[in-house]
């Protein structure tokens, strides 16, 4: 015997979504830059170099040079001439005063004195390579210097921003619905 069957029937829902994105718009005006320089400076003072030369040594030795130093030199050196004669006055005077040469000593004196070379005096400046002083002379350039600026100013503007917000639409186009059908009715006989 068959037993009845109940029927059972289902039928889901069905939804119906709508969805729109959200949107961002963005603005933001340039920023406003101004610049002002200040321009540097370089001032330089520079000096002719400077040549001396000091022949006054090599003047001495060619001519004696000026009066001042040719008679200084004279002078100078005449104590040492006056030595020298008084020596040889006195080794003349001894040689006439010696007792012990039987001979008359005063021909030999004279023609001595006579055939004598003059002492050598220091009338003119020593010779040399050196006589001449070169001096050269460089001065440094004077360097002054000014740095220049630069003044830099930056307006910035806040960045606009538009927002429309997104959407979500929904609807039930079909509703869930579960169909239950019993079954036909049977009689029972016992």
């Amino acid at each position: 015997m068959r037993l009845p069957q109940l029927q059972i029937e289902s039928q889901p829902v069905r939804l119906d979504i709508q969805s729109r994105k959200a949107q961002v718009e963005i603005r933001q005006p340039r920023p406003e830059v101004s610049v002002q320089t200040t321009r540097p400076s370089l001032e330089i003072e520079s000096f002719r170099p400077e040549l001396q030369i000091d022949q006054t040594a090599t003047w001495n030795a060619i001519n004696g040079g000026k009066p001042e130093a040719f008679i200084q030199r004279i002078y100078s050196d005449t104590p040492a001439v006056m030595q020298q004669h008084a020596a040889r006055t006195i080794q003349k005077w001894r040689q006439i005063a010696d007792l012990q040469v039987k001979e008359n000593p005063l021909p030999d004196v004279a023609v001595s004195e006579a055939i004598r070379e003059q002492a050598p005096r220091q009338v003119f400046g020593p010779a040399s390579l050196f006589n001449t002083r070169i001096n050269f002379e460089v001065r440094k350039p004077e360097i002054s210097h000014t740095p220049g600026e630069v003044d830099i100013q930056v307006q910035t503007y806040r960045p606009e921003v538009d927002y429309a917000p997104g959407s979500v639409q929904y609807s039930v186009t079909q509703y869930p619905k579960v169909i239950v059908t019993p079954p036909p009715l049977v009689e029972l006989q016992a």
